[in-house]
């Protein structure tokens, strides 16, 4: 591959990777009452405070990885988030358990 090419398609690749956690960050700031009610009901303590924790993460971290300025820690950490916030905020076993 052209390696042109290449580079540019890697940029735009981390542009727009990074824009999903901005465009997520940006919309629990505008639903921030929604957000909190919703990870309260998941059994979260303090539900407004690692709401604004996960919205600095999401738009923090998404920006550095547009921007390119240390996106693997920016990557890294928004990782790290990703694996618990999957684990309670997207657990599909009690769908299928409600099906049956």
């Amino acid at each position: 591959m052209n390696p042109t090419l290449q580079n540019a398609a890697a940029v735009t690749g981390r542009i727009l990777l990074g824009l999903l956690f901005v465009i997520s960050g940006f919309g629990k700031i505008t639903g921030f009452a929604g957000t909190a009610a919703f990870m309260a009901s998941k059994g979260m303590p303090m539900a407004e405070v690692l709401l604004v924790g996960a919205i600095a993460i999401e738009l923090v971290g998404g920006l550095m990885v547009v921007a390119g300025f240390r996106a693997r820690w920016a990557a890294f950490a928004i990782a790290a988030f990703l694996v618990p916030a999957t684990l309670i905020f997207h657990n599909r076993s009690g769908r299928r358990a409600r099906r049956r």
